[in-house]
């Protein structure tokens, strides 16, 4: 799944379980996610459309993943801190912006395995 992919199946999540809006700053944030020879800009806030992929911006937290750390976190093998420790993801800048987008990656994971699961 490529970041584009994953940013429409996050803003969908947002959008349809209104609960989980809790979690989301009331604020603009802005990260930088490097993977898959990609670089994107993503913005979360309590506004829609959520989560949205922006063309420029100054970013409060850059995430450096590898191709093996973008799917193991796409699929909801290994949570974001496992990859920094393992070597597989890097970051720069906000720490609690960090837990935030690993917890919308759990999030998302979650979601990845129900489908899943009903299609078997």
């Amino acid at each position: 799944m490529e970041i584009k992919e994953w940013v429409g199946q996050a803003r969908n999540l947002f959008i349809n379980k209104e609960y989980l809006q809790i979690i989301l700053p009331i604020e603009d944030r802005i990260f930088e996610l490097n993977c898959l020879n990609e670089k994107s800009y993503i913005k979360f806030s309590k506004k829609a459309p959520f989560i949205e992929i922006l063309d420029r911006a100054i970013p409060q937290l850059r995430i450096n993943l590898t191709k093996d750390g973008w799917k193991s976190l796409n699929l909801g093998r290994e949570r974001l801190g496992l990859l920094l420790k393992l070597n597989d993801a890097s970051y720069e800048g906000n720490y609690r912006l960090l837990l935030l987008i690993e917890t919308i990656f759990q999030y998302t994971s979650v979601e990845n395995e129900k489908k899943l699961l009903e299609n078997c």
